[in-house]
């Protein structure tokens, strides 16, 4: 038989599998056969189907910096725990991308935005609540410390929400050669008002749960932001 193309033979051999849900224990056992023949014909291992069943989702990353500050990368990180995801930081395309098992994606990738634009939102309030006698590199180093502690806080919203499907996501992560890099930190002491302020706004965040978002080819170089 003619090889077909792998996403082809992918699809086929996860069809059978799928068959075999809720199916007798005969018609499970034979689509099981079937899956494995169609996987050695076609040299499709276990590993390719984990990978096939990772989905991606791309929105605006609401920055272009090349290194975001670090109450991003936390945020970032904040949800790939809730979901089970990987969040992929593009600076030239000025993209997130999330990678995710179904439609975890979609989801971690709608609760980022949401999250994002708050965190955003209050960060600049805070920001020009503070004193015109203090510098502007203070008042910057002051309000991200606010917004790391807002992040942390907002977390507690998600927590309920949590899957658990990592290993597929980490074979696609490998085979995507997908890097890690740190989120840029302030050098100034931090003020525990400012981490106060943000822990008490951060714990009013809210997120109601939707989908939806048409995904773009990304140019760039894509990183994994860590906490």
């Amino acid at each position: 038989a003619k090889a077909k193309g792998p996403r082809i033979a992918i699809d086929e051999a996860g069809s059978a599998l799928l068959s075999a849900e809720g199916a007798t224990l005969d018609e499970a056992a034979a689509a099981l056969r079937q899956a494995q023949a169609l996987m050695r014909l076609h040299g499709v291992t276990d590993a390719d189907l984990a990978v096939a069943a990772v989905q991606t989702e791309r929105r605006p990353a609401g920055t272009g910096a090349q290194r975001p500050p670090q109450w991003y990368a936390r945020l970032a990180k904040t949800v790939e725990a809730t979901f089970g995801v990987a969040v992929l930081y593009n600076a030239a395309a000025r993209e997130v991308e999330f990678a995710g098992i179904d439609s975890d994606a979609a989801i971690a990738a709608y609760a980022f935005c949401v999250l994002r634009r708050q965190v955003q939102s209050a960060r600049r309030a805070y920001y020009v609540s503070l004193s015109v006698r203090l510098s502007v590199s203070s008042r910057t180093a002051r309000a991200d410390t606010y917004a790391n502690a807002w992040v942390v806080a907002a977390a507690q919203e998600l927590e309920a929400l949590r899957p658990d499907r990592p290993a597929a996501l980490a074979l696609w992560l490998d085979r995507n050669g997908v890097t890690t890099q740190a989120g840029r930190q302030s050098s100034r002491p931090r003020n525990d008002r400012d981490v106060i302020a943000g822990w008490l706004d951060g714990a009013k965040a809210r997120v109601r749960i939707g989908v939806g978002a048409e995904a773009r080819q990304p140019a760039g170089r894509i990183v994994r932001l860590p906490n």
